[in-house]
C-alpha cells in the first residue's frame, strides 16, 4: 500500500511539476524559437539588401567622375560672395566692367510647375555690364559653360546701343544681365 501511496505521490508531483514548471519553460522556448525565426528573415533579408548596396555602389564607382562633376554643379550652399568673386574675376579676364555694383540679390526656395523642390534653391541676381561687343559675348559664354548650374535667363542692351553695330565699329555697349545659379 505504501508503494502505491508513493506512486501515485510521485506521479501527482511529476504531473504538477511538469504542468507548473516545465509547460511555462516549453512556451517561453517555442516563442524564443518563433522570436528567432523572424530574426533569421530579417538577418537574410538585411544580406539581400547589403548585397544589393554594394552592387550599387560598384556601379556608382563605375561612373564616379561623372557623378563627382554633377554634384559640383550642385554646390551645397549658394555662397554668394565665392559666386561673385568668380563673376568678378571673369570679368577681369575678359576685360569687361561692371557699370555699377551688382544689382538685385534674391535666395528663394526652387519651384517648377508648382511642384515644391525645397532642398534645392535659386540664386537670381541682376548685373549692368560695359564693354566690347565681343568681350561680353566671350564672358557671357564662359559664365554659361560654367559647371556650376548657372543660368543666363536675359540679356537687355541700352536702348540707345545696338550690339551688331558696336561689334563692327569696336565700341563698348551697355548690358545688363539677369542671372540665375542653383544650389541644394
Amino acid at each position: 500500500m505504501i508503494k502505491i501511496i508513493l506512486t501515485v505521490i510521485f506521479f501527482v508531483s511529476s504531473v504538477s511539476a511538469g504542468l507548473f514548471v516545465v509547460y511555462p519553460l516549453y512556451e517561453d522556448y517555442q516563442v524564443k524559437m518563433e522570436e528567432n525565426e523572424v530574426l533569421v528573415e530579417e538577418l537574410e533579408n538585411v544580406k539581400v539588401y547589403i548585397a544589393e548596396l554594394e552592387k550599387i555602389d560598384e556601379k556608382i564607382e563605375d561612373y564616379r567622375e561623372e557623378v563627382d562633376f554633377i554634384a559640383s554643379a550642385f554646390p551645397e550652399d549658394h555662397d554668394a560672395p565665392t559666386l561673385f568673386l568668380y563673376l568678378q574675376n571673369k570679368m577681369e579676364e575678359h576685360n569687361v566692367e561692371p557699370v555699377e555694383r551688382f544689382g538685385s540679390f534674391s535666395v528663394n526656395p526652387y519651384q517648377e510647375n508648382d511642384s515644391d523642390h525645397s532642398r534645392i534653391r535659386e540664386v537670381s541676381f541682376d548685373l549692368s555690364l560695359e564693354g566690347s561687343y565681343e568681350n561680353i559675348k566671350n564672358f557671357l559664354r564662359e559664365v554659361e559653360g560654367v559647371i556650376r548650374v548657372t543660368s543666363i535667363e536675359e540679356v537687355s542692351f541700352s536702348a540707345d546701343e545696338t550690339p551688331f553695330g558696336a561689334q563692327e565699329t569696336g565700341e563698348d555697349i551697355n548690358v545688363r544681365v539677369n542671372m540665375k545659379a542653383f544650389s541644394y
